[in-house]
Protein backbone atom coordinates (compact mmCIF):
# COMPACT_ATOMS: atom_id res chain seq x y z
CA UNK A 1 0.00 0.00 0.00
CA UNK A 2 1.21 3.33 -0.79
CA UNK A 3 1.47 6.07 1.87
CA UNK A 4 1.37 9.47 1.35
CA UNK A 5 4.26 11.56 1.92
CA UNK A 6 2.58 14.40 3.87
CA UNK A 7 2.70 11.57 6.80
CA UNK A 8 6.22 12.02 6.65
CA UNK A 9 6.87 15.81 6.88
CA UNK A 10 6.14 18.42 9.81
CA UNK A 11 2.71 19.87 10.34
CA UNK A 12 2.23 22.66 7.46
CA UNK A 13 5.49 21.77 5.55
CA UNK A 14 3.61 19.46 2.62
CA UNK A 15 3.42 22.24 -0.59
CA UNK A 16 1.56 20.85 -3.70
CA UNK A 17 0.48 21.41 -6.54
CA UNK A 18 -0.98 20.31 -9.73
CA UNK A 19 -2.74 21.40 -13.13
CA UNK A 20 -5.95 18.93 -12.86
CA UNK A 21 -8.51 19.40 -10.53
CA UNK A 22 -7.79 18.77 -6.76
CA UNK A 23 -10.70 17.07 -5.71
CA UNK A 24 -8.97 13.70 -5.82
CA UNK A 25 -5.75 14.41 -3.79
CA UNK A 26 -8.44 16.15 -1.12
CA UNK A 27 -10.32 13.09 -1.03
CA UNK A 28 -7.14 11.09 -0.08
CA UNK A 29 -5.97 13.80 2.69
CA UNK A 30 -9.42 13.22 4.27
CA UNK A 31 -9.15 9.36 3.54
CA UNK A 32 -5.82 9.23 5.89
CA UNK A 33 -7.12 11.65 7.95
CA UNK A 34 -3.94 13.62 6.94
CA UNK A 35 -6.21 16.98 7.85
CA UNK A 36 -3.78 18.08 11.23
CA UNK A 37 -0.85 17.82 8.94
CA UNK A 38 -1.96 21.33 7.42
CA UNK A 39 -1.37 20.41 3.96
CA UNK A 40 -1.35 23.12 1.53
CA UNK A 41 -2.68 22.84 -2.28
CA UNK A 42 -3.50 24.73 -5.31
CA UNK A 43 -3.62 24.50 -8.64
CA UNK A 44 -1.64 25.76 -11.15
CA UNK A 45 -0.68 25.07 -15.04
CA UNK A 46 2.55 26.91 -15.59
CA UNK A 47 4.28 26.36 -11.94
CA UNK A 48 2.91 29.53 -10.45
CA UNK A 49 4.79 29.24 -7.00
CA UNK A 50 3.23 32.62 -5.83
CA UNK A 51 1.31 30.27 -2.70
CA UNK A 52 4.96 29.70 -1.07
CA UNK A 53 5.47 33.41 -0.73
CA UNK A 54 9.01 33.84 0.08
CA UNK A 55 9.57 30.36 1.52
CA UNK A 56 12.89 28.20 0.45
CA UNK A 57 11.69 25.15 -0.64
CA UNK A 58 13.86 22.09 1.22
CA UNK A 59 13.27 19.16 -1.07
CA UNK A 60 11.02 19.27 -3.76
CA UNK A 61 9.15 15.66 -5.63
CA UNK A 62 7.94 15.75 -9.16
CA UNK A 63 6.16 12.54 -9.33
CA UNK A 64 4.68 11.49 -12.26
CA UNK A 65 4.58 14.77 -14.01
CA UNK A 66 8.19 15.05 -16.43
CA UNK A 67 6.51 11.68 -17.76
CA UNK A 68 3.67 13.42 -18.89
CA UNK A 69 4.96 16.89 -20.10
CA UNK A 70 6.88 18.29 -23.00
CA UNK A 71 10.83 19.56 -22.57
CA UNK A 72 9.76 23.31 -22.49
CA UNK A 73 7.82 22.67 -19.46
CA UNK A 74 10.40 20.80 -17.15
CA UNK A 75 12.86 23.97 -18.46
CA UNK A 76 10.19 26.16 -16.95
CA UNK A 77 9.52 24.10 -13.64
CA UNK A 78 13.48 23.90 -13.34
CA UNK A 79 13.66 27.79 -14.05
CA UNK A 80 10.86 28.68 -11.39
CA UNK A 81 12.30 25.86 -8.63
CA UNK A 82 15.83 27.11 -9.12
CA UNK A 83 16.10 30.34 -6.94
CA UNK A 84 13.63 28.95 -3.98
CA UNK A 85 15.01 24.93 -3.40
CA UNK A 86 17.94 24.72 -1.18
CA UNK A 87 17.81 21.10 -1.61
CA UNK A 88 17.08 18.46 -3.95
CA UNK A 89 14.55 18.03 -6.69
CA UNK A 90 13.48 14.01 -7.16
CA UNK A 91 11.67 13.33 -10.51
CA UNK A 92 10.61 10.44 -11.80
CA UNK A 93 11.18 10.25 -15.83
CA UNK A 94 10.82 7.47 -18.44
CA UNK A 95 14.28 7.70 -20.04
CA UNK A 96 14.68 7.06 -23.82
CA UNK A 97 17.14 6.57 -26.38
CA UNK A 98 20.31 8.56 -26.77
CA UNK A 99 19.47 11.25 -29.03
CA UNK A 100 22.21 13.66 -30.61
CA UNK A 101 21.59 17.35 -29.00
CA UNK A 102 20.29 19.51 -32.10
CA UNK A 103 18.07 16.83 -33.76
CA UNK A 104 14.75 17.53 -34.39
CA UNK A 105 13.28 14.18 -32.49
CA UNK A 106 14.99 15.10 -29.18
CA UNK A 107 12.10 12.99 -27.02
CA UNK A 108 9.71 10.08 -28.00
CA UNK A 109 6.16 9.42 -26.82
CA UNK A 110 5.81 5.28 -25.65
CA UNK A 111 3.11 3.67 -26.34
CA UNK A 112 1.40 4.93 -23.14
CA UNK A 113 1.09 8.16 -24.15
CA UNK A 114 4.34 8.64 -21.75
CA UNK A 115 6.96 11.38 -23.07
CA UNK A 116 10.74 9.69 -22.58
CA UNK A 117 13.51 11.30 -22.20
CA UNK A 118 17.22 11.05 -23.43
CA UNK A 119 19.22 11.24 -19.69
CA UNK A 120 21.79 13.59 -21.91
CA UNK A 121 18.89 15.63 -22.81
CA UNK A 122 17.96 16.14 -19.32
CA UNK A 123 22.03 17.01 -17.83
CA UNK A 124 21.65 19.61 -20.70
CA UNK A 125 18.62 21.10 -18.80
CA UNK A 126 19.62 20.91 -15.53
CA UNK A 127 23.03 22.52 -16.68
CA UNK A 128 21.17 25.11 -18.11
CA UNK A 129 18.72 25.78 -15.40
CA UNK A 130 21.63 25.59 -12.33
CA UNK A 131 21.80 22.56 -11.83
CA UNK A 132 23.10 19.09 -11.77
CA UNK A 133 21.95 15.82 -12.64
CA UNK A 134 22.99 13.64 -9.56
CA UNK A 135 21.69 10.73 -10.15
CA UNK A 136 19.58 7.91 -12.01
CA UNK A 137 18.18 5.12 -9.95
CA UNK A 138 15.65 2.61 -9.89
CA UNK A 139 13.12 2.30 -7.39
CA UNK A 140 10.69 0.02 -7.95
CA UNK A 141 8.28 1.99 -10.45
CA UNK A 142 6.53 -0.74 -12.00
CA UNK A 143 6.04 0.46 -15.41
CA UNK A 144 9.96 1.19 -15.35
CA UNK A 145 9.92 4.85 -14.67
CA UNK A 146 13.58 6.39 -13.37
CA UNK A 147 14.32 8.53 -10.81
CA UNK A 148 16.61 10.98 -11.40
CA UNK A 149 18.29 13.70 -8.89
CA UNK A 150 18.53 17.49 -10.04
CA UNK A 151 20.67 19.47 -7.02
Amino acid sequence: RVRPIIRFLEPGGYFGFDKEPLEAAWATIKREQLDSRYPRLWRTVDFDLTPLGDRQVQMALAHSVFSHVPIAVIRHCLDKLRPILIGPLLASVWLGSQHILGSRHLTRTNEYGHVEYPIDLLRFLAKESGFRLESVESYGHPGGQQMIVFR
